[in-house]
C-alpha cells in the first residue's frame, strides 16, 4: 500500500505554544496504482508508435521498388505499341498520372510519420519573408498558370519553428489557395503575420471556392477532400494540423462557399 504523510505542528491556543505534531497518513494506493497503470500504457503506446513508424518506412521502402519496376515495364509496353492511336495515349497519360499519384502518397505517408519524430529536433529563427520568396519561386508554374495574385503583410519578420514544417504549412496553404479557385475569377491571396497574446498569428485569406460550415473539420482528416475534380491525395492539411496540434499551437477556418476562405494558424510563442 501506499500512503501520503502529512504533519503539522499542534497548538495549545489557550497558551499559544507548540505541543507535539500532528501526522496525517492518506491512503493514495489507488492512486498510485493508476498513475503506475498510466506510465504502462504510456510505454505501451510509444512502443507502438515506434513500430507504426518503422512500418510505415518499411512499406514505403518495399513499394517502391515495384511500383518503379511495373511504371518501367509499362513504359515497356506503351514503347511497342502505336502511339498514335488516341485510346492508347489516353490509356498510357492514366497510366502515368496512377503511377505520379501512388509515388506522391507514398511520399506524403512517410512525412506524416516523420513530423512527430521531428517536433523534438532543434527550433531556429526562420525569416517568413524569405521563406516565402522560397515557396513562391517553387510555385511559379502554378501561379503564372492561374494568374494568381498574392499580398503579402509580414508584421512579424520571424518565427522559431522547424523550417521544414512551417515550409510545409505556408506552402499547403498557398498550393490549396490556388488549387480551389474559383471558376469564376483569378485568385487573389493575402498572407500576413501579426502578434497576438500567447501566440504568432499566419493568415492565409483566399478569393476561392469556399467551403460548407458543416464541411470545414473534414478537410483537416487524413485524405479528406471536398471533391474529387482537384488533384490532390488529402493528406496536406491532415498534415498541417498535425505539425501544429504537436507543438501546442491551433489553426483556425473562416469560408463563405463561393466567396472564399480564411485560414489561420497560431504558432505557439
Amino acid at each position: 500500500k501506499w500512503y501520503q504523510m502529512t504533519t503539522m505542528p499542534y497548538m495549545r491556543h489557550s497558551e499559544h505554544k507548540q505541543d507535539g505534531v500532528i501526522i496525517t497518513f492518506t491512503d493514495i494506493t489507488h492512486l498510485k496504482k493508476a498513475q503506475e497503470d498510466l506510465d504502462n500504457h504510456l510505454k505501451q503506446l510509444m512502443r507502438v508508435n515506434a513500430d507504426l513508424d518503422n512500418f510505415v518506412y518499411a512499406a514505403a521502402h518495399d513499394l517502391t521498388a515495384p511500383i518503379s519496376t511495373i511504371e518501367s515495364l509499362c513504359s515497356l509496353i506503351f514503347g511497342k505499341t502505336d502511339t498514335n492511336d488516341h485510346e492508347v495515349q489516353e490509356y498510357k497519360e492514366m497510366a502515368e498520372n496512377s503511377f505520379s499519384r501512388f509515388k506522391a502518397m507514398i511520399k506524403e505517408l512517410v512525412d506524416i510519420g516523420k513530423v512527430e519524430n521531428e517536433m523534438h529536433s532543434k527550433m531556429e529563427p526562420v525569416n517568413i519573408s524569405q521563406l516565402y520568396e522560397d515557396i513562391r519561386l517553387s510555385m511559379l508554374n502554378q501561379i503564372t498558370a492561374t494568374q494568381a495574385s498574392i499580398i503579402t503583410d509580414f508584421q512579424v519578420k520571424e518565427i522559431r519553428f522547424l523550417k521544414k514544417n512551417i515550409r510545409s504549412i505556408l506552402y499547403n496553404l498557398i498550393s490549396n489557395a490556388i488549387k480551389y479557385k474559383s471558376p469564376d475569377r483569378d485568385p487573389e491571396i493575402v498572407i500576413s503575420t501579426q502578434s497576438v497574446p500567447g501566440f504568432l498569428l499566419l493568415s492565409v485569406t483566399d478569393n476561392g471556392m469556399g467551403i460548407e460550415e458543416k464541411k470545414i473539420d473534414q478537410i483537416f482528416s487524413l485524405y479528406g477532400r471536398l471533391g474529387q475534380q482537384v488533384e490532390g491525395q488529402g493528406i496536406g492539411l491532415y498534415l498541417v494540423k498535425k505539425i501544429i496540434d504537436a507543438t501546442g499551437g491551433k489553426i483556425e477556418v473562416s469560408s463563405e462557399l463561393g466567396k472564399g476562405s480564411t485560414f489561420n494558424v497560431f504558432f505557439k510563442v
